[in-house]
C-alpha cells in the first residue's frame, strides 16, 4: 500500500521531486515507515518487476539487508548493476555481492541511461 501511495502522489504531482511528494503524503497519510529518508530501488531487468525498500539511510549494511531479503526467496541474480554510491562501492558490499552473485557492474558516472530501468522509476 505504501508503494502505491508513493507512486500515485509522485505521478499525480507531475514529478515534483522528493520533498513535495513527501509533504503531500504527510498531509494525508500515516504509515509506520514514514520517517524513512531514502528508498532503495531494485528492478529485475528480465521482468521489470520493482521492489522499493524505504530506509533511514543508505549504507552498505542497509543495501546488503535489502538484497538478502530478495535473495532468500528468489536466489541471487547472475549480475547486479548499481550506481557508484558509497553504499555500493564499499568493501562490505563487494564482499557480500561476491559471496552471493557472479558479477557486480557499476554504472558509468554521469550517465543515468546506464541504469535506465531504475531511473525510469525515479
Amino acid at each position: 500500500m505504501v508503494t502505491n501511495v508513493i507512486h500515485v502522489y509522485h505521478d499525480q504531482m507531475t514529478h515534483c521531486g522528493v520533498e513535495k511528494t513527501i509533504q503531500g503524503i504527510l498531509n494525508t497519510y500515516w504509515f509506520p515507515v514514514m520517517r524513512k529518508k531514502v528508498i532503495l530501488i531494485i528492478v529485475d531487468s528480465c521482468t521489470c518487476f520493482t521492489w522499493l525498500f524505504p530506509n533511514k539511510t543508505i549504507n552498505s549494511k542497509e543495501a546488503n539487508g535489502c538484497l538478502k531479503n530478495l535473495f532468500d526467496p528468489f536466489g541471487p541474480p547472475s549480475e547486479i548493476v548499481s550506481d557508484r554510491g558509497s553504499a555500493f562501492t564499499s568493501f562490505e558490499f563487494q564482499t557480500f555481492v561476491n559471496s552471493h552473485s557472479r558479477k557486480h557492474r557499476l554504472a558509468t558516472v554521469a550517465s543515468p541511461w546506464a541504469n535506465g530501468l531504475v531511473e525510469r522509476i525515479n
